[in-house]
């Protein structure tokens, strides 16, 4: 790779650090407020840090855990688990985070390398291949800061990685932007589904949608994938090969709505407001509705409720408490709003936002699509900053 560098060489002093000792932080520690803590699932939102935090307090910080911090413009790595996970620390939300025992923290000298460009040389497919080649295979597959200290990146001039940042960010920066558009607009539409109170079952306002397919078996070169993986993700479906699907699956036929079954106390209904191009196919953890009063998205809206998923989770049973399941006649007979009895007013503004949410999902997913094909032209020197610029003329 052509003027690869170490991580160890962009790190400022004791700027790449892990996270404490196991005893150092347990789940005892955890308050409802303080400084949050970044976990393995505060990544893979994107280029930052996302989800729900848990906190320890200030005083358990300057204890116990002063070195272990993270502060704006931090890269935070994932040291064992999802092996590959990279995000940067933003500064619209705390002043300071610490670094779970799972994860791994480099502070970058800014003489050196601007530390967005080294987050994005961190995505890269080729950097991912070197978490894979070196990571310990024994037990969990992990790294170490040892490990993560040699893998290499492309490293241009300041001003090289300065044009590199500005090309790909406002990629992310439109993405970001429709993202907030996404959920103040879905806040809006639970907000204003909420004005009815429960009266009326589930199964009443939607058809109970069974068809059941073998991916294999179908005459399609790509699938539409609706997995509880991708509603994790980003909430489109994942494009995938038949092959690549090794159980049977339901057929979306018309748009509907999906609600897992699985673990009901975090909620998953998804708005399937208009079907891909591709046979969409869903995972059988979900229930396939079919509204038979409103739209797609008043139906989403209702589900989305929490008391009803409050309701579903004191349903739900299981071996253990990440299986708890609901079982689909339950869930089809607990109560929810009657959009009947709603003005159409109200829900033609809510289909409305359905519509416009499912629109900034695909756009996000076209513009993610020529970041990514972006990203290691640039990075390797393959493409021109300024040949880059042309490219997203036409996009942005």
């Amino acid at each position: 790779m052509k003027n690869a560098m170490p991580i160890s060489s962009l790190a400022t002093t004791k700027g790449l650090v892990g996270g404490p000792f196991g005893s150092s932080l347990v789940g005892s520690d955890y308050e409802l407020a303080g400084v949050p803590v970044v976990r393995g699932t505060n990544l893979g939102f994107g280029k930052y840090l996302g989800g729900s935090f848990v906190y320890v307090s200030e005083e358990k910080v300057a204890r116990d855990l002063a070195r272990n911090t993270a502060a704006p413009g931090d890269i935070v790595f994932t040291q064992r688990g999802t092996l590959g996970q990279v995000a940067l620390v933003d500064d619209s939300g705390s002043s300071e985070y610490v670094v779970s025992q799972s994860q791994m923290r480099l502070r970058v000298d800014p003489e050196v390398a601007v530390a967005e460009f080294v987050y994005y040389a961190c995505s890269t497919n080729q950097f991912l291949k070197q978490i894979s080649d070196n990571a310990i295979s024994t037990g969990v597959p992990h790294i170490n800061l040892g490990i993560l200290g040699r893998l290499t990146v492309p490293l241009p001039s300041l001003a090289a990685q300065t044009g590199i940042v500005n090309v790909l960010g406002a990629l992310d920066d439109k993405i970001a932007a429709n993202n907030k558009l996404i959920t103040v607009a879905e806040e809006l539409a639970i907000l204003l589904a909420g004005q009815i109170k429960p009266t009326v079952a589930v199964g009443d306002l939607a058809n109970h949608l069974k068809q059941s397919v073998v991916p294999l078996l179908l005459d399609a070169s790509c699938v539409a994938h609706f997995s509880l993986p991708a509603y994790d993700i980003d909430k489109l479906p994942a494009l995938t090969l038949p092959a690549d699907i090794l159980s049977s699956k339901f057929l979306i036929a018309q748009p509907s709505v999906l609600i897992s079954k699985l673990n009901p106390r975090f909620p998953r209904v998804w708005n399937v407001a208009d079907l891909p191009i591709e046979t969409a196919l869903a995972s059988t953890e979900f229930l396939v509705l079919d509204p038979l009063w409103c739209s797609t998205t008043v139906l989403w809206a209702i589900l989305s409720q929490n008391e009803f998923a409050i309701n579903l989770d004191g349903k739900a049973a299981g071996t253990s408490g990440s299986h708890q399941r609901v079982r689909p006649d339950d869930l089809l007979a607990t109560l929810v709003g009657d959009p009947r009895q709603m003005p159409d007013g109200v829900k033609a503004r809510i289909t409305n936002i359905g519509l416009t949410a499912l629109e900034r999902r695909a756009e996000n997913r076209s513009l993610g699509a020529t970041r990514d094909a972006l990203l290691p032209q640039l990075m390797l020197g393959k493409l021109r900053v300024k040949d880059a610029e042309k490219t997203l003329a036409g996009v942005l």
